[in-house]
């Protein structure tokens, strides 16, 4: 009977390692549409609104989700905020040595979506990370919904 349950409690873990495996496997799809690369960070004497999505080597479905939600959100909503310079949309890559400085200063490890209100040189900082990842569960549509009236109360 003891060896029988031994046998048991092996298989869970193997089960259970098995499907771990499976989920980090998933995770490390990096199939964004359009990437905007950072180089550095923007002059913080000019009055805009910055959406910053930084990614890091392993993204899951939602981490992409979150990136294409938000790039068409901004592309097809904010067009003009884009071309006039009141809002920036910057797709950051962490694994890029070049980027580090910034993930450290939002302090984002991994996945992360970021609203930044710079006004009279001041920066107010917005984590949207939790919000983006607790919504996603809701849909495209509530997802977008959400975020644009945000930036909306932001510009």
């Amino acid at each position: 009977m003891k060896l029988l349950i031994n046998k048991y409690i092996i298989m869970r873990y193997i089960t259970l390692l098995f499907i771990s495996f499976l989920f980090l496997l998933s995770c490390d799809k990096n199939t964004s549409k359009e990437r905007i690369e950072s180089e550095t960070i923007i002059d913080s004497d000019k009055d805009r609104v910055d959406i910053l999505y930084f990614f890091g080597k392993q993204r899951c479905i939602s981490c992409n989700e979150i990136e294409g939600f938000t790039h068409e959100l901004i592309k097809d909503s904010f067009a003009n905020e884009i071309a006039s310079g009141k809002l920036n949309l910057r797709i950051i890559d962490c694994n890029i040595k070049e980027n580090q400085k910034i993930a450290e200063k939002y302090e984002i490890v991994g996945s992360g979506l970021v609203i930044s209100k710079w006004e009279d040189g001041k920066e107010e900082i917005y984590d949207m990370t939790a919000f983006s990842f607790n919504h996603l569960t809701t849909g495209e549509k509530e997802f977008k919904t959400e975020i644009s009236k945000k930036i909306k109360s932001l510009l």
